[in-house]
């Protein structure tokens, strides 16, 4: 009986290939850890993306998600549409780790189905995003997100990487404040902002003013580096 499955990086690996793997991952009625690394495998795409969703949602005993989908960059927002549909179907996940970073046909719409697909996971615990270089991610659309994340109530967790998402706007932080704050339960936030030069001190005050309303909270790391304009010292007040 096999619980736990993990795939190392082959840049071979094409859609096919994964429709095969998807073929076999239904037969694993038991699994609940699921490490997947196909870091580079630039042939896979959206098709190949869908195989493995409808693989997943059958899977309803996985409790821990490892997908690593870095410079696949044919991947677009409807993979991750079909991904966020699967997830919803996956009640016992405790953790979710998804690496999209050098995916730069990925925008607002996907990583919103992603956020969408976690509306249904109470058990979950952590979230870890990798979105470096996501470049046409700037958070505007996300007006729903504090819909998506209010019943996460064993959310402990959240590392979300915007390195490198030029786009990223005061409105896409304004979202995550909100949605931070009707996560009550949170422990752990580490957010970064790399080169997300379009931040201004309008989007630093509303995010950092989010953390006022979650009183369990330990460790906050917030990495604004080459954010020039301002002194963040001055600006980040808690």
């Amino acid at each position: 009986m096999i619980v736990k499955l993990t795939i190392l990086s082959c840049s071979n690996i094409t859609n096919k290939g994964l429709s095969y793997l998807s073929e076999g991952l239904k037969t694993l009625n038991n699994l609940q850890t699921l490490d997947l690394n196909f870091d580079s495998c630039r042939d896979i795409g959206d098709d190949g993306l869908h195989h493995l969703s409808e693989a997943i949602k059958i899977l309803t005993s996985l409790q821990n998600i490892t997908l690593n989908f870095f410079l696949c960059s044919d991947i677009t927002d409807e993979g991750l549409k079909n991904l966020g549909q699967a997830l919803k179907r996956l009640p016992s996940t405790k953790s979710i780790n998804l690496n999209f970073a050098g995916c730069t046909e990925v925008g607002n719409d996907g990583i919103g189905n992603i956020f969408d697909g976690l509306r249904n996971l109470t058990s979950l615990r952590s979230i870890t995003f990798d979105l470096t270089s996501c470049e046409r991610v700037n958070g505007d659309s996300w007006t729903n997100l504090p819909d998506c994340v209010k019943g996460l109530g064993s959310l402990r967790i959240v590392n979300i990487n915007f390195n490198e998402c030029i786009e990223m706007t005061d409105g896409g932080l304004q979202n995550l404040g909100e949605a931070f704050k009707k996560v009550k339960s949170l422990e752990e936030i580490t957010l970064s902002f790399t080169s997300c030069q379009q931040i201004s001190d309008k989007g630093l005050d509303t995010l950092s003013s989010s953390f006022k309303h979650l009183s369990g909270l330990k460790h906050l790391v917030l990495d604004f580096t080459a954010y020039n304009p301002f002194n963040i010292s001055e600006k980040i007040k808690i």
